[in-house]
């Protein structure tokens, strides 16, 4: 008797010639390859935009590509091969950078920008119709659509808020000096800059926030989230999740967080976080910690000698950097003497400082990680605060590493499939790793800078990126044979590691907070001088008092 025909472990070419698979579950056995996956090649730049290209989404149909910009304008690409149609470019009434786009029905597009701006564009035979919602008041870093709703979709935003808007409905605008309660969904202590829908049960959703929380609500009954988990960092300094998405059942969430590893959290019933196994935060120091200066560097807006697959860790001598990069190293270490002094602790009974200067600037190429002095004092004056009740800190499956992330406050990591994450990194590179083991399988020079955006094709093996350059490349399986090298990924990721412990102490600022910063330590500088001279006028006089009360003494003894 033959033995039985296992056919699960015939391999794929002879599945398809049997007729086993059809198409579909072809394309999903392919984009589990890891042969193909070491086999991208350029296969394509798309070049329309004039700006940093922020946010890319693949429609459904997987013929169309949106993309969106610093130039304020979101075009409409047509990737499929001979007879295309000419890419669809239109100007937006957004006012600055477009950090993030969704097509949402079939025509019609939704994004938002960093001026808190969301718009829902409408795209007709002659014209744009666009529709602005001006809930927000800080930058709006994500949109999100419903996997069950086309007439609704969701934002979150600097402004800690969470916003779900209908396009069905009425919208007259928002008083703003009241606070606006129209389309609120959630309110967070802290900016959100990345959500996620369950795309298994539609009503939960993630709320990833700037302090490295994450809490899970369910729109159904939004009055408290159902949990919420902390990621983890370096000793426990909070950080901004920059992205995260569900994995396709629904029980896995990929967490993006600046200049940490990229974390893969299980969700499930039987995980830690149902069990209750996940560590409950006691200690507000493990949430918050006390670092008396955690600032040791400052680098100047516009200077990206750290970015790109050139850059190397700063042992270089003076001489090889940069001017901007020069200027920014004499002066740190004189910075960072004077903020030290400027959070020194006082005397209770003393009143606080008021504020020296105000510059903060969120916005920028690429959504660049940029300070202002306010922001310096505050993160190097963080004080420990009582963590919620129900907060947990939550142990990753895995931890994808190698890649740098700390330039830029919109660095996406997702999925390819259930095979694969993939993220950019500040290096100019796209990586690549195997989900279940967190092995680096490939990497991919795709940007002169850094790479923001990685978006898989719904179900071809195409990637699409972008980031710094005015461009989108579209890679595929194409090179003749693997183009991975292991020992030179290797060099990427040590390379990376290095930079990423300096940039964790490093703190992007703009010219003008530079300036103000100067001007503050002088004015410093002049009144302790002041100080220093009163003190001594004080001293003299206070001297000339005593000599005096001594020689009057001296006067009164009686003689023997």
């Amino acid at each position: 008797m033959p033995a039985p025909l296992h056919l699960d472990r015939l391999p794929v070419q002879s599945r398809v010639e049997l007729g086993i698979w059809k198409r579909g579950q072809l394309m999903r056995e392919v984009r589990k390859s890891k042969e193909l996956i070491q086999r991208l090649k350029l296969e394509e730049t798309l070049k329309l935009h004039t700006g940093c290209v922020n946010t890319l989404d693949w429609h459904t149909d997987g013929q169309h590509l949106l993309t969106g910009s610093d130039d304020l304008c979101l075009v409409i690409w047509d990737t499929k091969g001979k007879g295309r149609a000419e890419p669809f470019r239109f100007k937006t009434d957004h006012r600055s950078n477009i950090f993030s786009a969704k097509f949402l029905q079939d025509g019609a597009t939704v994004s938002a920008s960093g001026d808190g701006l969301v718009i829902f564009s409408q795209i007709g035979s002659v014209e744009v119709v666009q529709k602005k919602f001006t809930c927000h008041t800080g930058t709006t870093y994500r949109v999100s659509t419903l996997p069950d709703d086309t007439s609704s979709f969701l934002s979150c935003s600097e402004d800690g808020t969470v916003r779900l808007f209908d396009i069905r409905q009425e919208y007259a605008g928002c008083d703003k000096t009241s606070g606006c309660s129209h389309s609120l969904l959630v309110k967070m202590e802290s900016a959100v800059s990345a959500i996620a829908v369950n795309p298994v049960r539609t009503h939960e959703l993630a709320v990833g926030c700037s302090d490295s929380t994450i809490a899970f609500y369910d729109r159904r009954k939004i009055a408290a989230p159902l949990n919420r988990i902390r990621c983890r960092t370096t000793n426990n300094v909070p950080r901004r999740i920059t992205s995260l998405q569900y994995d396709a059942l629904g029980m896995q969430l990929l967490a993006n967080v600046l200049c940490e590893n990229i974390q893969l959290l299980d969700l499930r019933v039987d995980s830690q976080l149902a069990e209750g196994k996940a560590k409950k935060l006691q200690d507000p120091k493990e949430l918050f910690p006390v670092d008396p200066m955690p600032i040791k560097r400052l680098r100047l807006r516009g200077d990206w000698s750290d970015t790109g697959p050139q850059s190397r860790p700063n042992q270089r001598p003076p001489e090889a950097a940069s001017g901007s990069s020069r200027f920014m190293v004499e002066i740190s270490d004189l910075m960072t003497t004077w903020m030290r002094n400027q959070i020194a602790p006082r005397d209770p009974a003393q009143p606080p400082r008021a504020p020296l200067v105000s510059t903060t600037d969120r916005s920028g190429d690429g959504g660049r990680n940029d300070s202002g002095i306010e922001d310096l004092l505050a993160c190097a004056a963080t004080k420990s605060k009582q963590p919620p009740d129900n907060l947990v800190s939550l142990k990753p499956v895995v931890e994808y590493s190698g890649h740098r992330s700390s330039r830029t406050m919109i660095k996406e990591a997702c999925f390819w499939d259930d095979a694969f994450v993939i993220s950019g990194s500040d290096c100019g590179r796209a990586f690549m790793w195997d989900r279940q083991t967190g092995k680096l399988v490939n990497a991919v020079d795709a940007d002169k800078h850094v790479v923001n955006c990685v978006q898989p094709h719904p179900f071809e093996f195409t990637l699409a990126t972008s980031g710094i350059d005015h461009d989108v490349k579209v890679w595929k399986p194409t090179a003749p044979e693997s183009t991975f090298d292991p020992e030179v990924a290797q060099g990427y990721m040590d390379v990376n590691n290095q930079m990423l412990a300096e940039t964790r102490d490093t703190v992007t600022v703009p010219a003008v907070c530079v300036v103000q910063i100067l001007r503050a330590m002088a004015r410093s500088s002049q009144e302790g001088e002041q100080r220093r001279r009163n003190n001594i006028d004080n001293s003299t006089e206070g001297n000339a008092v005593a000599q005096a009360v001594a020689n009057e003494s001296s006067d009164s003894e009686p003689e023997e």
